[in-house]
């Protein structure tokens, strides 16, 4: 299964068909096998050449993003801008390319709907097809674009956002189009300094934001020390009778699904977007 890094790209049905008796979904369930289908069909806005604005890698405030510690290199995470030509929805993704040659892959918009440029949030896995030519862009350099498309963020009111990594750049798009109220936010990151958007977040949601993070230090009252799975099983005070939004890895949208329902969400009020 080829995996992006960038967010991206499946909204998974509300089918209970997908849910096994032992109410953990699998990863299968997510969606069909990457060759059964296309990565990213019609999209409205055909394919076209933009010039790319930036392309860097986020500090995030703390040590460099692809610093080791413990003996496991963390992935740096990089910012993409691209100059804008047509109008999008927050929560919408592009497909991006850097060759013909090579289909397209999704990832979402972090940027606000009133902003000039899509900016879009990854990292590079070094096996990968698309992500390694993608920080290789130098600012003036043109890219393959289609898109705008889907409907993530469609209904705008009160709901519970979970975003795990890179798949917190949707939730960062609606935050950055006002598109806030009633909304809590879990957001899980690998290091205390990988929190994109975080001071964003703080200012717009206050308590309703939660830090998840493993590697945070002890005593840090900023960050729950856990997966946010685990913050979701122990948490007092969920808004369980709230639509919840997933956004994340294969394994971290499987394991967050479960961990709802096992709080008693109902599977229709769980919609994820998952990137492979």
């Amino acid at each position: 299964m080829q995996f992006l890094t960038g967010a991206a790209v499946e909204e998974i049905p509300h089918d209970s068909a997908n849910c096994p008796r032992q109410g953990r979904p699998s990863l299968a369930s997510l969606s069909a096998p990457p060759h059964t289908r296309p990565m990213v069909g019609a999209l409205p806005f055909a394919r076209r050449r933009l010039r790319v604005l930036d392309n860097r890698e986020i500090e995030g405030g703390g040590p460099p993003a692809n610093a080791e510690r413990g003996g496991a290199a963390v992935p740096a995470l990089r910012l993409l801008v691209i100059e804008r030509d047509v109008p999008f929805d927050a929560g919408q993704l592009l497909g991006l390319s850097t060759d013909a040659t090579i289909p397209p892959r999704l990832y979402s918009i972090a940027s606000g709907e009133g902003e000039a440029n899509w900016e879009l949030l990854y990292t590079v896995e070094n096996k990968g097809i698309l992500s390694p030519r993608l920080a290789e862009l130098r600012r003036g350099d043109e890219i393959l674009v289609e898109g705008p498309s889907g409907t993530f963020g469609a209904s705008v009111g009160p709901a519970a956002w979970v975003g795990g990594g890179t798949g917190v750049a949707p939730f960062v798009s609606l935050a950055r189009s006002g598109k806030t109220r009633g909304v809590h936010l879990v957001h899980a990151a690998a290091r205390p300094w990988l929190f994109y958007g975080e001071v964003l977040f703080e200012a717009l949601l206050g308590s309703a934001y939660h830090r998840c993070c493993p590697r945070a230090e002890e005593g840090d009252s900023r960050y729950f020390r856990g997966r946010a799975t685990t913050f979701i099983e122990r948490a007092a005070k969920l808004p369980l009778d709230l639509p919840w939004l997933l956004c994340g890895g294969g394994d971290f949208v499987v394991d967050t699904r479960a961990a709802l329902l096992a709080r008693g969400v109902p599977y229709a009020r769980i919609l994820a977007e998952v990137y492979f």
